[in-house]
């Protein structure tokens, strides 16, 4: 089985330089068979449709783990909208024989993310909000579908749970809440081949 990861920045090691971004650790695991790791940053999904061929489908790979839509809830997409979008995703995956794998993305940090970004509290909030129902879609979506999916908002309460600091800017990961979600990731991988 091979495996490529897709997505936005959150995918890469963005704001960490010199970091290895959890994409990065997995891919370094031969034993995963993760044979491409691709992220473009400030990509939407429709972006990311539009690279979709030659990022992922020329590949040919078995299963994709597409991590995105924080961009789009960003910029006002609802959960529905959201949703329908990467269902478009999932069916050119299913074209080609790929199983798609869904990383959905976490709860943003408001307060922090307008101070590094510049932009109202209110925007973030909004997104936020958008990112609940678009978890709410596919946990509801999820029996019988046999949809995967792991959702990084609950790794990231564990991790504040235990103490840690999810973001460097509001939005983009710590470098040890990279290797977290890695080890987390690493599990959730060999437990749904």
């Amino acid at each position: 089985m091979n495996r490529i990861i897709y997505g936005d920045s959150l995918v890469g090691p963005y704001g960490n330089p010199g970091g290895a971004a959890w994409s990065l650790q997995l891919a370094a695991r031969p034993e995963l068979r993760i044979c491409h790791v691709v992220w473009h940053n400030g990509y939407t999904i429709s972006d990311l449709i539009a690279c979709l061929t030659n990022d992922v489908l020329v590949h040919r790979p078995d299963q994709v783990l597409i991590l995105c839509g924080s961009n789009d809830a960003i910029s006002g997409r609802s959960g529905e909208q959201i949703t329908a979008s990467l269902h478009f995703i999932g069916e050119q995956l299913k074209g080609i024989g790929a199983r798609p794998a869904w990383v959905l993305p976490p709860q943003i940090d408001p307060v922090a993310a307008a101070r590094c970004f510049g932009d109202p509290v209110v925007l973030y909030e909004q997104a936020n909000q958008a990112l609940k129902e678009l978890r709410a879609i596919f946990q509801d979506d999820r029996p019988g579908t046999g949809r995967c999916i792991l959702d990084l908002e609950s790794i990231r309460l564990d991790w504040l749970f235990l103490g840690g600091t999810a973001y460097v800017d509001g939005l983009h990961f710590t470098a040890l809440f990279h290797e977290y979600i890695a080890s987390r990731a690493d599990k959730w991988l060999r437990g749904n081949p």
